[in-house]
């Protein structure tokens, strides 16, 4: 399997899909969300999605020019989208979570 495979169509879709939920769910057993804020986070991975989708395409020139490779499927770019990626999503889980429920 090539890097266009893994990253087009439903394979693509379930890839970015797992590495938007994973850390948004790690995040939020980690600030020991209450139930009912684990009821956004369906709502949380699409609109990442489509977030961070609609960012990458407009900063996919920027980034071809820093990196100056032009390839569809550059290892480099998918590298730097895949970290941007995990980040954000950690990040909006600790926000969905709220504050630590054991004060820490």
């Amino acid at each position: 399997m090539d890097w266009h495979e893994l990253t087009h169509g439903w394979d693509g879709l379930l890839l970015v899909f797992l590495l938007i939920t994973l850390p948004l769910s790690f995040a939020m057993v980690q600030r020991r969300a209450p139930v009912g804020r684990w009821l956004a986070l369906p709502i949380a991975v699409v609109a990442l999605i489509i977030f961070l989708g609609l960012v990458f395409s407009l900063l996919l020139p920027v980034l071809r020019g820093i990196t100056g490779r032009h390839s569809e499927d550059d290892p480099a770019l998918l590298t730097v989208a895949v970290g941007v990626s995990l980040a954000v999503s950690y990040f909006v889980g600790r926000l969905i979570s709220g504050e630590d429920s054991d004060g820490a």
